[in-house]
Parts: structure tokens; C-alpha cells; sequence
């Protein structure tokens, strides 16, 4: 680099102290890349030799398995369902819904029975829950 304000001066490249910081920059560079490689692989074989420690642990140690009793088979085998059967909901969710909707419509007898046959137990204020001595509330923060 060619600097105006100090005369006679000129780009002379890296020069030798370029090149022994360079060096030692590539030295510690390398050391680094060595020391993470080590402890990446240290690190790995650890993992491996304790699991393989646990699994004979366990084979070691783990109470025996019973054997689980044989499954009957069914007496006659199971139909297909005719086509004509009306679709019934899957899931929970749609069976409670399709229910609330019979009762608000009234179309079902058996959803009067259901109602009827359900107890509800009123609330007294003995079944609460007391109130707290101190009422709960969030003190100002400091004014500095």
C-alpha cells in the first residue's frame, strides 16, 4: 500500500512476521480441529461401550418374561356388515354429539330416561371451597 502522508514508503507483501503469524495461526488452527476430532470420538465410543453395558445389564439382571397365554379363537367367524346398516359415529366426540342432539330434539325416548335417571347434586356453600384469610393481591414495585 502505497501511503501518501508518509513519504517513501511502499508495499512490501506479508513479510516475515506475516509469515510466522500465519504459521502459528495454522498451528493452533490444526491443534483445535485435532482436540474437537478426540473428544467427538472419545465422546462416541463412550455412548457405544455403555449401551452395550446396559443392554447386558438388563439381559443380566431383568426378571424373566412370562409367557403370555394363548388367544381363543373365536367360535364362529366374524360377517361383514350389511350395507344397509345405517352409519354409526366413530368416535366419542361425534357419539356424545349425535346424543345432545337427540335429546334438545326430542327425537329419541330413550334420551327422556337418560335425563331422568341422572342425579345433580346442588352446590351449598358448605361445598365450596372457604374463602382465603388474605386476600391475594400484587404489591407496587419499589420506586426507585
Amino acid at each position: 500500500m502505497n501511503d501518501p502522508f508518509i513519504p517513501g514508503m511502499h508495499d512490501m507483501g506479508a513479510g516475515v512476521l506475516g509469515l510466522l503469524g500465519f504459521a502459528i495461526w495454522g498451528f493452533f488452527s490444526l491443534l483445535s480441529l485435532s482436540i474437537t476430532i478426540g473428544l467427538i470420538f472419545l465422546l462416541v465410543r463412550f455412548l457405544l461401550v455403555a449401551t452395550r453395558a446396559a443392554q447386558l445389564y438388563l439381559r443380566k439382571n431383568e426378571p424373566p418374561k412370562v409367557p403370555a397365554a394363548p388367544h381363543p379363537t373365536p367360535a364362529s367367524p366374524i360377517t361383514p356388515a350389511s350395507p344397509t346398516t345405517p352409519a354409526s359415529p366413530t368416535t366419542p366426540a361425534e357419539s356424545a354429539v349425535t346424543e345432545i342432539i337427540q335429546k334438545a330434539s326430542g327425537d329419541s325416548p330413550a334420551a327422556g330416561a337418560a335425563t331422568a335417571a341422572t342425579k345433580v347434586m346442588p352446590v351449598t356453600p358448605e361445598d365450596a371451597a372457604p374463602a382465603p384469610a388474605k386476600p391475594r393481591t400484587q404489591e407496587s414495585p419499589p420506586t426507585v
